[in-house]
């Protein structure tokens, strides 16, 4: 009888006593265990900044020749879309270059570390002579519009890459003056596939 309730006096004991301790034990390891699961979490998400800055590279194919683009822009995020401004050099050397001032507006299909998106530029070329041989009276640009797919995946915690392909529409007009007088007008219209990439800040 006294081994019996000897043997109860342990159980009850080791119940108050042990068991808290081994429940506070497990406790503290799921802790430390959710905790590193957390962390591992943050390194692993990618940072969205509410402003960004992107620098791009377009290539625009013609029947004869080939034009790049140089891009550069400043955006502000709202989920999933992402509005902005930007500017460029399109070199057409034809005799015009452009230089587009535009608004480009973004819109992300899906939220993820890789994912496609829609876009679409449009502004004013301003135009710049850049083919000194041919004679010209005066030139001014005209519309830009340029809408693309595209798809964006992370490369690092600050900066992402992008590609897109899509269409490209540039306007521009120059004037030029004849031996006899006469002065002809010629309205340029570009409309080409545009391919390119960039960098996202």
């Amino acid at each position: 009888m006294d081994e019996m309730r000897l043997l109860k006096t342990k159980l009850i004991f080791f119940c108050f006593f042990f068991f808290p301790l081994l429940v506070h034990g497990q406790g503290t390891n799921n802790k430390a265990y959710f905790g590193t699961t957390a962390t591992i979490r943050q390194s692993q998400s990618y940072h969205h900044p509410n402003h960004s800055i992107s620098i791009g590279f377009d290539i625009l194919p013609g029947s004869q020749t080939t034009s790049p683009r140089l891009s550069a822009s400043y955006a502000l995020r709202f989920t999933p879309f992402t509005a902005g401004i930007g500017a460029a050099f399109t070199y057409y050397n034809d005799p015009l270059s452009l230089l587009p001032i535009y608004i480009a507006l973004k819109y992300q299909l899906i939220q993820a570390h890789f994912f496609p998106f829609i876009s679409v530029k449009t502004g004013y070329n301003i135009s710049i002579l850049t083919d000194t041989q041919t004679p010209v009276e005066k030139h001014k640009g005209g519309l830009l519009f340029n809408p693309a797919i595209g798809v964006q995946f992370t490369l690092s915690k600050e900066i992402a890459l992008y590609l897109t392909g899509g269409y490209n529409i540039d306007k521009a007009s120059f004037r030029q003056k004849q031996n006899d007088r006469r002065t002809i007008t010629t309205e340029v219209t570009y409309k080409r596939f545009v391919a390119g990439m960039g960098l996202i800040f």
